[in-house]
């Protein structure tokens, strides 16, 4: 049986969307320090995965930004290049 594919997410990730997955890392380490306290190992499972997707979307917009920033500093070293010809 082939395995399913997954769905794309509603809106692609941004540089712009940094502050809203900084706060929903936040929030979900604060959903797993709760499920601690109250013994809730689905609460807690549920926690430790939104902590795991906040992190992966924190390392995809790091490398959006790198990609953008080497972009950038190519093109500035091509006009360089071609103003000081």
């Amino acid at each position: 049986m082939a395995t399913k594919k997954k769905k794309p997410t509603k809106t692609p990730l941004t540089p712009n969307d940094a502050a809203q997955v900084d706060g929903r890392l936040r929030r979900s380490r604060e959903r797993l320090t709760a499920a601690h306290e109250a013994a809730n190992k689905v609460a807690a499972r549920h926690g430790r995965r939104g902590i795991r997707r906040a992190k992966r979307d924190q390392r995809r917009i790091a490398q959006m930004v790198a990609v953008a920033a080497a972009a950038a500093a190519a093109e500035a070293k091509a006009a360089a290049a071609a103003t000081a010809e």
